[in-house]
């Protein structure tokens, strides 16, 4: 059986360490606690730029965007430090199982492989997946390459979205 599973929401409190992160980089500017999702609904819906939210930023506080490659680098810093404190507290243990049991267990995220990479360094998890898939496409379209690649077997995917 192959288990794929998402890392954001799913595995990782995500929504917790955006917030922590956010905080830390953007505290000194005034930003608190829950202004991240609000500057987040102002950027286009489709798909997440860590870089154009940090630039929208510096602008709204009329700070120069040369500085937006300085703050990117801190965000990602702190997710990387962080990333292990927002794993959801079940998930060592499942994943654990999942491998104990024979399972072929995949990490199937979406998104920038420098951003996804930076959550997931320090968190410890890595070393129970046979396979981690950080792609900028559909979830759906990795599934399908999976159960190409397995044929026969059945693959069960965990997410938070349905």
């Amino acid at each position: 059986m192959i288990f794929a599973i998402d890392l954001d929401d799913t595995l990782l409190n995500s929504r917790d360490l955006w917030e922590a992160a956010f905080s830390h980089v953007f505290g000194s500017l005034g930003y608190k606690p829950g202004d991240f999702w609000l500057t987040r609904r102002k950027l286009p819906d489709h798909y997440y730029s860590l870089r154009e939210h940090v630039r929208l930023i510096l602008s709204e506080k009329g700070l120069p965007l040369s500085l937006a490659g300085r703050k990117e680098a801190e965000m990602l810093l702190q997710m990387e430090r962080r990333g292990k404190q927002f794993l959801f507290s079940d998930v060592g243990g499942f994943l654990k199982e999942l491998r104990a049991r024979g399972h072929y267990v995949v990490l199937v995220t979406f998104g920038k492989k420098k951003l996804q990479g930076a959550k997931l360094k320090r968190t410890g998890i890595t070393k129970y997946f046979n396979e981690i898939i950080i792609k900028e496409s559909p979830k759906w379209e990795i599934i399908q390459q999976l159960q190409k690649k397995f044929p026969g077997e059945t693959v069960i995917f965990l997410d938070d979205h349905p």
